[in-house]
């Protein structure tokens, strides 16, 4: 099965470079390129990628308003940030927005392949019947599939960020999987969420 790629970096050499580079790893395809957030979204429902692979820094979204939008236009996407920063903040925070994965600039390309394929890979060990949910891991599922970071999904519960971690490790254990990405597509499978 090839694994359908978007990239969105708004530095043409950036793209290029990684077009080059991951055009050459066997089962990846480039399905489609952006340098801006607006390109990117039009894309995402044209090209149906599998993986986007995605800078933070562009012209129109900074930062992880650029993973929360794209999480928010294709939740079955799985997305991979790759960022110049290495600060633990940062990747938290890309996380947080929905991110499955975080690559520093500079990683070698087999770092990238190796997140683009594990952030896409079938969950292991995936239910084939419906586990129990509680009301509030069904209250916590809706609002990771709407892109809604830990902090905001307290906020609008009324519980810690902690609470919320908590329960998205227990949604994520339920369900088999080790990516946001998984557990949207899971749930959706099982009637948890309306595709």
């Amino acid at each position: 099965m090839t694994l359908r790629v978007l990239l969105i970096d708004d530095h043409a050499v950036v793209r290029e470079g990684l077009r080059a580079l991951l055009a050459s790893s066997p089962g990846l395809s480039i399905v489609g390129e952006a340098a801006s957030l607006a390109t990117a979204l039009t894309l995402l429902r044209s090209a149906s990628p599998d993986v986007v692979l995605l800078d933070l820094s562009l012209p129109d979204a900074r930062g992880v308003a650029a993973v929360t939008a794209v999480r928010k236009a294709a939740r079955d996407v799985a997305v991979v940030v790759l960022s110049m920063h290495d600060e633990e903040a940062h990747q938290r925070a890309a996380r947080d927005a929905g991110a499955d994965a975080y690559v520093v600039k500079g990683a070698s390309i087999d770092a990238i392949v190796a997140a683009l394929r594990e952030v896409s890979a079938l969950p292991v060990g995936e239910p084939s019947v419906r586990p129990a949910l509680s009301p509030r891991e069904r209250e916590v599922l809706a609002a990771i599939a709407d892109g809604h970071s830990n902090p905001v999904i307290a906020e609008l519960l009324g519980v810690s960020p902690k609470t919320v971690e908590t329960h998205r490790a227990h949604l994520m254990e339920k369900l088999g999987v080790r990516s946001v990405a998984s557990l949207v597509r899971v749930a959706v499978r099982l009637g948890y969420l309306k595709p």
